[in-house]
Order: structure tokens, then sequence, then C-alpha cells
């Protein structure tokens, strides 16, 4: 019975240890100062808990700006760093999806970043699917993007060989957009196979387009990875369906032929007010 019992207690304190190595995951803090911390992380209370060397240290969560899983903390993407905004965090998932919101706490093994997302739900992110976390702007990190997106000559371009061009905008769920595209595009060889924003002169269709059932050529928007919505020369405010870069696009299913460019300005237009 004592053999048995000793057995059982080694086994339940190899499975502590294995639960707290699952735990632990390798991070950057980058702290306002500038500096990189780079170790295990290990939870977040009234500060964050880091392994550096073999040696847990406590870092005030007010003195960090970053929690990196993927870069070191280095080569910061402006479009990144540009789409922070001050009371608000940032999560980056490691792909295109992004959440504003409040960082919660970490628990768990795996180890889950538990987000509030602006709706107040509060979500848990496998840390293995984050790339960053940013609880304000970093050192040296330009100022959030404001107001219209520009580029020589009026506007930005996008060239119609091209099925997706960034904006370099992070948006937010239900924040407002407006678009003011302009120009022209060729769709083939054919000199009349031409289209405006609003897609095809000749009110053909492409099948294999990101929206069939829209006209050839027109100018189209999506957010992250998720469902592309028309745009055309409508300059009216829309309303974003999710949060993440914005990518604006030419709705062909063969964008090898074509030739031209369209320009866009670009303007935040601020958030929808949420109905009562």
């Amino acid at each position: 019975m004592l053999k048995r019992s000793l057995v059982a207690a080694v086994a339940a304190v190899l499975a502590l240890a294995v639960t707290s190595v699952n735990a632990d995951v390798s991070a950057t803090l980058l702290l306002r100062s500038g500096e990189r911390i780079n170790g295990q992380l290990i939870d977040m209370g009234a500060d964050f808990t880091m392994r550096v060397n073999g040696v847990e240290q406590h870092y005030p969560i007010g003195d960090v700006a970053v929690i990196d899983f993927v870069g070191g903390g280095l080569g910061l993407p402006d479009t990144e760093t540009s789409a922070v905004t001050p009371g608000r965090h940032l999560l980056l998932l490691r792909g295109a999806q992004s959440f504003y919101g409040t960082l919660v706490d970490f628990t768990g093994a795996p180890l889950k970043a538990v987000f509030r997302i602006e709706s107040g739900e509060e979500r848990p992110f496998e840390v293995s699917q984050v790339g960053r976390i940013y609880l304000t702007r970093p050192p040296g990190a330009p100022v959030a993007t404001t107001g219209a997106v520009t580029a020589p000559q009026g506007g930005l371009i996008v060239p119609a060989t091209s099925q997706w061009t960034s904006t370099g905008m992070f948006v937010t769920t239900g924040e407002l957009i407006s678009f003011n595209a302009t120009g022209e595009i060729r769709l083939s060889g054919d000199p009349n196979d031409v289209a405006n924003p609003d897609g095809s002169k000749t009110q053909r269709f492409a099948g294999g387009s990101a929206l069939p059932s829209n006209f050839a050529g027109a100018f189209i928007a999506r957010v992250g990875n998720s469902a592309p919505f028309p745009i055309g020369s409508n300059a009216a405010p829309v309303r974003m369906p999710s949060a993440g870069m914005l990518w604006v696009g030419i709705n062909d299913d063969n964008v090898s032929d074509n030739a031209g460019e369209f320009r866009v300005v670009i303007n935040r237009a601020g958030m929808e007010r949420r109905r009562k």
C-alpha cells in the first residue's frame, strides 16, 4: 500500500511538472522603455511573470507595450503599430484576423490569452494562434492612421493586375469607412472590354470572381480573410463587417491579362451608432 501511494504521489508531481512546462510559452515583452525581455511567459496577475534564464521575474503591466510571440519584439510592421489607439488593446492572430479590446488574463495548459473584445464577450485564444498583443503603442511607432489614406496624385493605387491590394489600415467591427474610387481598367486583351469602379461597361460577369453576381472588374473590398463586399463608385460610408486589415481589389477571375488601375481615397467616417 505504501509503495502504491508513493508511486501515485510521484505520478502526481510529474503530471504537475508537465502541466507547468506545457503552460510556459516563449515570448518577448517589449517594454515602454524600449527594452526587450525574452523568456517564457508563465502568468499574468498584478504583473507579468516571466522565466528569464531560469529565474522568475516580474514586470508591471503598465510597463509593457507589446507581448510578441512570433518576432522577438523586432521589426514591428507600421501597419500594426499605427493601428494601436489609446485606451484599448489590439490582439493579432497568426493570420489576418485581429481584435480590439482588453487583455484579461493568461491561463490554462496549453496557455490561452483571455481577451475581452469590444462587444464585452471574453474569448480565450490559444497562444499558439496569437502573433502579438499590443497593450499600448510601442516606443518610436507612428501615430495611428486617421483620416484619408492617400498616395501620390491623390489616391491609393489599386492595380488591375492584382486581385487584392492592402490599404495598410486596420479597421474595427462597425466602423464606418468611405471610399472614393475613380479610374478605368481593361479586363482582357480586347480594348473594348473595360470597367470603371462599378464594373464592366458591357455589364458582363466573371463566374470565378470573388463576387460572381456583381459585374466583372468592379471595385470591391474585404477585411482580413472575411467575405468580400462590393464598393463600386458609391461614396456613402460602409460599415465594416469585422476587425482586421482592410483590403481592396478587382472583381475578376483572371487579373493577369488586365491593364490600368483604380485610385481610391479612403476615409474613416467613425463608428456606427449602436442600436438600443
